[in-house]
């Protein structure tokens, strides 16, 4: 029987989806698809667009205030009256209405700038809001690529573990053939059964564990199973930008944003707990009309209407020290979440360098692994090529298979583990190229 190469083949099947046919989902696309399915997102989205409603004018105290009001009401009254004129009036069932309307305004025209600091507190948590949805978006996307390339990963090995298959059964077959014919024993015959056996088991477990990720990768994008088929599980290759390049967007992470957000959430409430020390002037007007009508009694009809208005000043001088303690409360408060925002940003710095660090060390003995795996490819079809030829026993080329299968394993785990040391990183720079809020 002529030499067999397999090495051709295996390169083909590794260059092509395994499916035939089955469309391709790129990264991008299952990213797209995640950002408009994903439910925490659209909550974000939400509550940023409830934060952005509340951020007004009026909700800060700067408007002023108008309401109309009206009212009318009956009564039924025994009178018993004596005027100091010597009139006497007693009566009873004396019936009574009262009509009332008015249409008043209020305007606080100084509280000590408190409605600027309020103002301020709704402006930083509109940001809040928004900065969640990128928070949340960042999340949804590192989800998706590390079961992207989880997937990719149970693929490439799919693949692989189908070419041992047939390797396999080449094998048996020819080890069934020689014992047939003589030139062979039962006992080569029945470890190479097991071989295809053992490589059998192998795919259809690899079989199940496609779907496995396939389903992972289905729950992070938000749509169902059938709908995710094969990914791009091509390795590109590229090159990993230095260090220097990651550390870059850190004072622009949504995190470090939200902590510089709250930052000013908490001085804005230092800045209205000191406006407590100040006076408030309000302003406040109305028209007013006032009727009452009464069918016995001094006053008959007792009726007015009119327009007044004037200014109130209010001054707390001292309410038992709580104007201080909450000053005291507020200005801590903001030290702490300065130290919050301290804390983040150098917590992000130290993360980003340890992924960073086990991405070029993954991506350093991948390579390695690849070189090491055609190595041992290349001998393990040596050696089936002299056991095809009768040189060679079949110990020899099942130690050659699983020499080479736990290379390869090796070189795929590195690779995985490389991918997602990438796509940490990119949840940590704030990596959301394609996104739309």
């Amino acid at each position: 029987m002529p030499p067999m190469n397999w090495t051709k083949p295996m390169l083909l099947l590794l260059l092509f989806p395994f499916s035939a046919g089955a469309q391709v989902l790129s990264l991008n696309e299952a990213l797209d698809t995640a950002w408009k399915r994903n439910l925490g997102l659209a909550m974000a989205r939400n509550e940023a667009s409830i934060a952005a409603l509340q951020n007004t004018p009026g909700n800060a105290g700067m408007l002023p205030v108008l309401s109309l009001n009206g009212g009318l009401s009956f009564s039924n009254n025994n009178i018993d009256q004596r005027f100091s004129n010597g009139t006497e009036i007693s009566r009873n069932g004396v019936g009574a209405s009262n009509s009332s309307a008015s249409l008043a305004a209020g305007w606080v025209l100084f509280d000590g700038m408190r409605m600027f600091a309020e103002r301020s507190r709704l402006q930083a948590l509109q940001e809040l809001g928004e900065q969640g949805v990128v928070l949340e978006a960042i999340r949804v996307a590192l989800d998706v690529r590390l079961a992207y390339h989880a997937l990719a990963r149970e693929q490439r090995l799919y693949r692989y573990y189908n070419i041992l298959q047939d390797q396999s059964k080449s094998i048996a077959e020819l080890a069934a053939l020689r014992n047939r014919t003589g030139l062979g024993s039962t006992l080569n015959q029945l470890q190479a059964e097991s071989a295809y056996e053992l490589w059998q088991g192998r795919f259809r477990e690899q079989e199940g564990r496609i779907r496995e990720a396939r389903a992972t990768l289905a729950y992070a994008m938000s749509v169902n199973s059938e709908q995710v088929q094969n990914v791009n599980d091509v390795d590109t290759g590229s090159e990993l930008p230095g260090l220097e390049f990651w550390m870059e967007g850190v004072n622009h992470h949504p995190e470090v944003q939200e902590a510089m957000l709250n930052e000013r959430v908490a001085l804005a409430a230092e800045q209205s707990a000191k406006a407590q020390r100040l006076p408030q002037l309000r302003a406040n007007g109305a028209y007013a009309y006032n009727a009452n009508n009464n069918k016995g009694g001094f006053f008959l009809l007792n009726q007015s209407n009119g327009i007044n208005g004037g200014l109130t000043l209010g001054w707390n001088l001292y309410n038992g020290g709580q104007m201080r303690q909450q000053m005291a409360v507020a200005h801590l408060n903001r030290e702490q979440a300065s130290l919050l925002r301290q804390e983040r940003l150098r917590t992000l710095e130290s993360e980003i360098t340890r992924a960073y660090i086990r991405c070029k060390t993954a991506q350093s003995f991948y390579q390695q692994a690849e070189r090491a795996h055609e190595k041992a490819s290349r001998a393990a079809t040596l050696v089936q090529q002299r056991f095809e030829a009768g040189t060679a026993v079949l110990f020899e080329l099942n130690d050659a298979r699983r020499n080479e299968e736990d290379i390869r394993l090796a070189a795929e785990d590195a690779l995985f583990r490389q991918r997602v040391a990438e796509s940490e990183l990119m949840a940590l720079s704030g990596n959301l190229s394609g996104f739309r809020r």
